[in-house]
């Protein structure tokens, strides 16, 4: 079972990289302000394609193809996504 935990300003992102594991994956959308989204679990293609999702959702890009960066210990693998909509991201809310 995946966990993404997407920080909400920079003293949160600034924790969740302090809390990070070597197994964590990390994204940040590239070229605006954005969160950073930790993915926990396994790392499928769908699991990462969602906390980037995620990730481009809760970032200064409103429109277009977000391209987020991700990796374990670097930046170093890119994914470009759609921005998600509300319900999408309303389904995956822990309510």
């Amino acid at each position: 079972k995946n966990k993404i935990i997407v920080g909400r300003n920079r003293e949160e992102n600034e924790m969740l990289l302090r809390l990070k594991t070597k197994k964590d994956y990390f994204f940040e959308a590239q070229g605006c302000g954005s969160p950073i989204t930790l993915l926990q679990g396994p790392k499928t293609r769908q699991a990462i394609e969602k906390a980037a999702q995620l990730t481009a959702y809760y970032s200064d890009q409103k429109t277009g193809k977000v391209h987020i960066k991700y990796g374990r210990e670097k930046l170093e693998r890119s994914i470009f996504v759609d921005r998600p909509n509300e319900d999408e991201i309303e389904q995956l809310r822990i309510k």
